[in-house]
């Protein structure tokens, strides 16, 4: 008792700085609204300078450590002042992927500036001891909590009781009305950058005379508890913040001391229970679809995952030839490490790029598949391809087991999990030390467990009858994993094209819209894990034997599968464009060992070999940029001064001539006083000198700092991390996009550049082929419009909802268009069933939150060709109960069916499927997708073969014919081709009704439709709604402020108040009831005669009429 009572005591040290560190991320985080990842490398560039500055420059230590504190005070404030800044109104996931460049900066930085030497720092605390319940416990705990816990009080003090803390916490919860205030978000956030990092800087100084010795990634690596307690505390308490910090120390402390010192099979699992803890605390607080309130990142550029395949195949020739004929083997190996990087970066476009799930747990998949195939191999004997494909197998069913804390969390919360994780699996399963037994009947064997060999002995293994050893067979190996990556780049490519795809990235780009249109959420999310573990699991293995393959023996400790890897290689994939499947290969090539590195180890080379050379070049460069800024500066007159002759020359002759010799008045000086000038002959000839003045100061500058320019360059290798951050950092304060999307664009200019008319022309011809072939029905009609490549005589105007019989005032070809139109989609409404007729049935409908009770016992019934309308006060309950119906929100009901199906035990997507779709008030378009693939996510099967099969082949022969009917009735054919963001907002209302009703609906359920549009805009969508009812049978419940839209179409109207239905009846009676009048309307309305759809002009000459274009009809306009 006494032993777990002294350790508890020694726990405390270490539990105060964790809530020191931890205080530090929750005043950036509640003053400047972003996570900070490089925290634990602030604290490492802390530890560092305070043994740099103490032990190598010999300073006092309390000057030591004060210099420490105010550098690392600085990097924070500098790094807001740079980046943070810029990216002010970014994503709050980008910034956060910002942060990841600082955190390689630092660690690039350190490595470079302390190499690989043993380094201690000093201590600034006092040294003695005390004996406390039987155990010697020194004095520096206990001065160490005492700081932080005062540390911790004042910012609780400044948070809590100080304007400037209220102010912080404003700042970060809304920037604007802040700002109204007097109160600066750029000023607060530097502030709070420049205070945490101190307090990472005070933690460093603190905590580095307890790591013997000094070491980087391990410092890096406490980011992850502090992570886990920052969470608890919901970054925001500090108080929760020191307990939770001192509960964790003690547990980690008294699970190393009482079950690993005693049980050495345990070791690891005092950094996994508390993470296990974590996890399954926030999965339980967790919500399976997002809120209302629950607001989508904007993630990075999508690329469209098309092949060029003439191109790839050239390339991967050459690549193949190179290696064979060409390049020499440190090239080769480079290559090989590129590609192998390259394979992992795919796994976390499939994850990150594509179902936006930010994983930091990479590395993880990878080590487990090598581990898993390794010990196979060694142990047991396993030819490699069976234990491959059960490593691949096993790091699927891991990656299954990392997705379950994504089905309830999301955004940076997913993150810090899955960092938590992999550190768990690191320490449990890489860093403890395996051993492989020798084969039976062996003289080793005979030794028992003194015979075995440290190690996973592999020995020399072949995979599909190549030897993995970058030493014996390098080209073969090489030939071998660039093949790999080929292959699986292609399969994630045809992946992004398929309906696997546009699953992935509905639910990237908005869970709730997704659910809606009956795609699985949990099931989109298992398998992007898991089979992104898969890819990852692959290129693990073949890196393991990369790494370890020439000796025969692998070694799964160190960093080569820690948590920190995970990290770098996120940055990676943004560096070449997480989107993007070629941005995999660039990106991979900032990692160590590389074709980056390599070609700057060739350069470095080049210039050792030409020293003199390049520093003569160096010294022209210096003198060229020293000429041309000479020139722009004798270009120049002084403010105020009069023309001189060179001026005159410029102007005319005459002008010359006037000025040739002295001025008769003086040209005023800098100091404004008349005689202050020199004669206008003298001027121009000593501006002439200043181009030569400038190249020689800048050439002798150059000449002067060559040698250090020299020294650089030739070891750039060592650079390329360095260099990297810097680029990512740099990457995400402008484009964000990474380097694909301006390769794409360069490479497609060459393209248009080379490539001839005719054979551009034959493209543009495929694409509106290949579009037609979409849209044909089944027996093969082409679509009424050329599909999204209007030309320039025809403007594409939003097309009429279908019809049987259709009206014209003007006969010929203008007339006969409109009557094949309204024909063919008639035939789709009628002839091939485009929705499914059913009676929604809802009795007895009550949502509480809380102790609140949002909707009372609403009944109301939709059947089909029926449009309600669903009216109230605001905060009435109207949008809640279209949730509660839907899914999103957990309500009780006497009855909630759809004909015979009941609904209220089916999740949202599962109701989406059996015929229940909506639209949402913010509209929720998946903005990364075009017209067409909104359109197509709505449509496709919901078969799980998909899955599999888009790997391979993601074509999707034609649209069902409600797509097709929803693109015709509601004009889109024009637009098919373009993004969302590039469509008027009227057009953008269009299409989310267009991708509700291209899923086959039963019923719609409408939310303010009509929200953000004109009186004629309005008009047209209720035109529309009125006879998707009257000709397609649907069922519409329609939630709605406009009253002339609601008065106009509605067979029935039900009015909320406070969640109770009021009234319910036809228009009129609810225009006449006087509870209505006094709860939502206010005062009596004139009913307006009901709006059927205009069809008294033919559609042919209503092309260029505005209407749903967004732009104001003229008035007095036919209609």
């Amino acid at each position: 008792m006494n032993d777990a009572i002294g350790y508890a005591l020694l726990g405390l040290g270490t539990g105060g700085l964790y809530a020191l560190m931890t205080a530090g991320i929750v005043v950036v985080q509640r003053g400047a609204g972003v996570l900070n990842l490089a925290h634990g490398a602030l604290l490492a560039w802390a530890a560092y300078s305070f043994h740099g500055v103490a032990e190598v420059w010999g300073l006092p230590v309390w000057l030591a450590a004060f210099a420490a504190v105010v550098s690392t005070a600085l990097i924070g404030l500098i790094f807001h002042l740079l980046v943070m800044r810029p990216m002010r109104d970014g994503s709050a996931l980008t910034r956060v992927m910002a942060t990841l460049g600082l955190l390689i900066i630092l660690q690039s930085a350190l490595t470079l500036m302390y190499g690989t030497p043993v380094r201690t720092a000093p201590t600034v605390l006092p040294t003695g001891k005390v004996t406390l319940a039987g155990m010697p416990v020194g004095w520096d705990v206990f001065v160490r909590l005492g700081v932080v816990a005062a540390v911790l009080v004042a910012l609780w003090a400044l948070f809590r009781h100080t304007t400037i803390g209220l102010a912080a916490t404003a700042v970060t919860e809304n920037p604007r009305a802040a700002a109204t205030f007097g109160w600066s978000p750029d000023l607060v956030a530097a502030g709070a950058w420049t205070l945490g990092a101190a307090l990472a800087g005070l933690a460093g100084v603190l905590l580095a005379p307890l790591q013997m010795p000094l070491s980087a990634p391990n410092l890096m690596l406490l980011i992850v508890p502090v992570l886990a307690i920052g969470l608890l505390a919901g970054f925001r308490s500090l108080p929760a913040v020191f307990v939770a910090s001192l509960v964790l120390a003690v547990v980690e402390v008294e699970t190393q001391v009482q079950l690993i010192t005693r049980h050495p099979a345990w070791r690891g699992v005092d950094r996994a229970i508390p993470l296990i803890v974590i996890v399954f605390y926030l999965a339980i607080r967790g919500r399976h679809i997002p809120d209302r309130g629950h607001v989508s990142e904007r993630l990075p550029a999508l690329g469209s995952g098309r092949i060029h395949w003439p191109a790839l195949v050239l390339t991967v020739t050459a690549a193949i030839c190179l290696v064979w004929y060409a390049l020499p083997v440190d090239w080769v190996n480079a290559l090989n490490a590129n590609a192998l990087w390259a394979i992992l970066i795919l796994s976390v476009v499939v994850l990150v790029g594509f179902t936006g799930q930010l994983s930091l747990a990479q590395l993880a998949f990878a080590g487990v598949a090598a581990l898993i195939a390794g010990r196979l191999v060694a142990v047991h004997g396993w030819p490699l391809e069976a234990a491959l494909a059960l490593g691949i197998l096993g790091t699927s069913a891991l990656g299954v087991l990392f997705a379950l804390p994504a089905l309830r969390t999301r955004g940076l919360q997913l993150a810090v999990v899955t960092l938590g994780l992999g550190a768990a699996a690191d320490a449990i399963l890489f860093q403890r030390g395996y051993h492989t037994p020798p084969p039976p009947g062996s003289v080793a064997a005979a030794l028992g467990e003194l015979g075995q060999t440290e190690g996973t002995a592999v020995g020399h293994a072949r995979l599909f009858g190549v030897r993995l050893d970058t030493v014996v067979a390098p080209r073969a190996f090489a030939t071998l994993v660039v093949i790999s990556f080929v292959v699986l780049a292609v399969a994630v490519a045809n992946l992004r094209r398929g309906r696997a795809g546009r699953r992935l990235i509905a639910v990237r780009t908005n869970e709730r819209a997704a659910a809606a249109l009956g795609i699985s959420v949990v099931g989109a999310k298992l398998y992007a894990f898991a089979l992104s573990a898969a890819i990852a699991g692959f290129g693990g293995v073949l890196y393991a034997f990369y790494l370890y393959g020439s000796r025969g023996n692998i070694d799964y400790g160190g960093i080569t599968f820690s948590p920190f890897s995970s990290i770098l290689l996120i940055a990676f994939a943004v560096l070449g464009g997480v989107g993007w499947v070629s941005g995999a290969f660039a990106g991979a090539a900032w990692a160590a060992g590389t074709l980056g590195t390599r070609f700057g180890a060739w350069l470095g080379k080049l210039l050792t070999d030409v020293a003199a050379f390049a520093r003569t070049m160096i010294v022209l460069l210096g003198a060229v940029v020293g000429f041309g800024v000479g020139a722009g500066a004798g270009s120049r007159r002084p403010r105020g001064a009069a023309p001189d002759a060179a001026d005159g020359e410029a102007a005319g002759a005459d002008e010359a001539a006037g000025t040739a010799g002295m001025d008769d008045a003086a040209t005023p000086g800098a100091d404004g006083r008349a005689g202050a000038g020199r004669p206008a002959s003298a001027r121009p000839a000593i501006r002439r000198l200043w181009p030569w003045a400038g190249a020689v100061v800048l050439a002798a500058v150059a000449l002067g700092v060559s040698g250090w320019v020299l020294d650089w360059l030739t070891q750039l290798d060592r650079y390329v991390p360095l260099i990297g951050g810097v680029v990512l950092v740099a990457i995400l304060a402008t484009s964000g996009g990474g380097m694909a999307p301006g390769n794409a664009a360069l490479a497609s200019a060459v393209a248009a550049r080379c490539t001839p008319p005719s054979r551009r022309a034959a493209r543009a011809a495929r694409e509106r082929r290949r579009l037609a072939q979409l849209l044909a029905g089944p027996a093969g009609v082409e679509p009424a419009v050329a599909p999204g490549v209007p030309d320039a005589a025809t403007v594409v105007a939003p097309a009429e909802p279908p019809a049987a019989t259709t009206t014209t005032t003007t006969g010929g070809a203008a007339g006969a268009a409109a009557g094949a139109r309204a024909a063919r989609l008639a035939a789709l409404a009628g002839g091939v069933g485009v929705i499914r007729p059913a009676t929604l049935s809802i009795w007895g409908l009550t949502v509480r939150f809380g102790a609140v009770t949002a909707v009372d016992d609403v009944s109301l019934r939709v059947t089909p060709g029926q449009i309600v309308g669903l009216i109230g006060p605001n905060g009435a309950g109207k949008t809640t109960v279209i949730d509660a119906i839907t899914g999103y929100t957990p309500a009780r009901a006497r009855q909630l069916t759809l004909g015979e199906h009941r609904l209220d035990r089916l999740p949202a997507h599962r109701r989406a499927r059996r015929g229940v779709q909506r639209s949402f008030q913010n509209l929720e378009l998946f903005e990364d997708l075009t017209v067409l693939e909104n359109i197509e996510a709505a449509s496709d099967p919901r078969d799980l073969r998909a899955y599999l099969t888009n790997l391979f082949w993601p074509r999707t022969s034609v649209l069902p014919p409600a797509a097709r009917a929803a693109i015709e009735a509601f004009g889109l054919a024009g637009d098919l081709t373009r993004t969302v963001t590039e469509l008027p907002y009227g057009r953008r209302r269009l299409l989310a009704i267009a991708r509700a009703v291209a899923a086959r609906p039963s019923v719609l359920l409408l939310d303010e439709p009509c929200a953000g549009l004109d009186e004629h805009e309005s008009a047209e969508v209720a035109a529309l709604l009125r006879r998707l009812a009257d000709e397609w049978g649907l069922g519409i419940l329609l939630n709605e402020h406009d009253m002339d839209v609601v008065m106009s179409v509605c067979d029935r109207v039900v009015v909320l108040d406070a969640g109770k239905t009021i009234a319910e009846g036809t228009p009129a009676q609810v225009r006449d009831d006087p509870m209505v009048q006094l709860a939502y309307l206010g005062e009596k309305v004139t009913v307006p005669p009901r709006r059927r759809a205009p069809a008294q002009r033919p559609l042919a000459e209503r092309a260029s009429e505005p209407g749903l274009a967004g732009e104001p009809v003229a008035p007095g306009a036919a209609r």
